[in-house]
């Protein structure tokens, strides 16, 4: 009597039996793998690397005969883990000997599960968009723009401007943000994850901050010193009667007959240049000098506000951003109306808008624009990526 083989017998590895020769219940060889029968729970794809679940047997997802050595399996997995069939229902039973399956689902995707969990988010989207809006409205747009403007055609910089502003500031501004809010990364981590070799980009982009830092808060600093100093009767840089000042001191708007010489200085530049550089006590980029106590101690202090700022997260720096990005726009709303009341404002509004139409053939107009944009809305600073991070995956980020 021909005796069959059953399902609790073992092959060896060097079988050579052919899958479509077994019958339902036995285990075969095919490119190397033993695998179930296809009329079984398991069916191997033709290229003998994927295994699918069958749907019509539940309790074997993850089984594998005993005795051969496990085959990864592309079944998916609940957050809590474990092997799910192909049809999402309970975890799926196993036997003695099962895949990297489980494994592979707890230790990699419960992690992911587990980060995107704890990642803090918006309290409103509100906050989002303040905190957007104040980063890309900076002292880049309210000194450097009007300089750049005028220097390179008046009105006609407007045209390379809004080029570069369509075909390259909004299209990086808006790839960041919906990059941040994917990966819900920061700058470098986020990198890590689009391609482990371009992790040092992220390295390079707070390298960078680190650079930017070191000087933007300095100007800081030096805003700081001109609040503190204004709290006076008299302005200190609108009068030539203080210690620091010199013989060349003109008030420029003094009512007293005076006379200008090749040599005279305005109030305001020896405030900046005597009181709060105190340049002329260096003798030049060899001799650096001694440390200004007063800009020490306001960049000393604007380091402690950004710090209580952001030290809590989004939490508390969602609320800054109320005061944040909204105070400079009354600032400069004062400011515009100020100077619209002015005598002649209009006449110099038209001679700063004239355009000049032949700016546009210049290639210096048209890096400058660019630079300008990039300046302005800030792409590549690793700011928005940690910005849309803290959004929620499904947000509308184009909104």
């Amino acid at each position: 009597m021909e005796k069959k083989t059953t399902s609790s017998e073992t092959e060896p590895l060097t079988s050579k039996k052919d899958v479509s020769d077994c019958n339902e219940g036995e285990d075969c060889k095919e490119n190397g793998l033993l695998v179930r029968n296809p009329k079984s729970a398991l069916r191997l794809v033709e290229d003998g690397n994927k295994v699918h679940p069958s749907p019509g047997d539940k309790g074997e997802a993850a089984q594998i005969s005993n005795g051969y050595s496990g085959v990864q399996s592309s079944v998916p997995c609940n957050g809590m883990g474990e092997v799910e069939d192909a049809q999402g229902s309970a975890p799926a039973a196993t036997t003695t000997t099962t895949t990297t399956t489980s494994t592979t689902c707890g230790a990699e995707g419960q992690q992911q599960l587990m980060e995107l969990e704890d990642r803090e988010t918006w309290s409103k989207k509100i906050d989002f968009l303040l905190s957007v809006i104040g980063y890309a409205v900076d002292l880049g747009n309210v000194w450097r723009f009007p300089y750049i403007c005028y220097q390179n055609g008046g009105g006609a910089f407007l045209i390379p401007y809004t080029i570069m502003a369509i075909f390259g500031g909004i299209p990086l501004f808006y790839m960041e943000l919906a990059l941040g809010q994917y990966h819900r990364n920061g700058c470098i981590s986020i990198w890590r994850k689009i391609c482990p070799i371009f992790k040092g980009i992220g390295f390079a982009i707070c390298i960078i901050d680190l650079y930017v830092a070191s000087y933007y808060n300095t100007i800081m600093a030096w805003a700081f010193y001109y609040l503190v100093s204004s709290f006076t009767a008299e302005l200190p840089w609108t009068s030539c009667t203080n210690a620091w000042n010199t013989g060349n001191c003109t008030n420029y708007f003094s009512k007293d007959n005076v006379s200008w010489s090749l040599h005279s200085i305005s109030p305001a530049e020896e405030f900046y240049t005597r009181q709060v550089l105190q340049v002329h006590r260096s003798n030049g980029l060899d001799d650096l000098g001694g440390i200004s106590w007063q800009l020490t101690l306001c960049l000393l202090l604007i380091f402690t506000i950004v710090y209580f700022s952001i030290w809590k997260g989004v939490k508390t720096s969602g609320k800054v951003v109320w005061v944040t990005a909204t105070f400079p726009y009354i600032i400069l709303f004062i400011l515009l109306v100020r100077g619209a009341t002015l005598p002649g404002a209009w006449r110099g509004v038209l001679y700063y808008l004239k355009p000049d139409w032949q700016k546009l053939l210049a290639t210096e107009v048209w890096v400058d624009a660019a630079a300008q944009i990039f300046f302005s809305l800030g792409p590549g600073f690793g700011v928005l990526l940690a910005y849309a991070s803290y959004n929620k995956f499904h947000n509308n980020c184009y909104q």
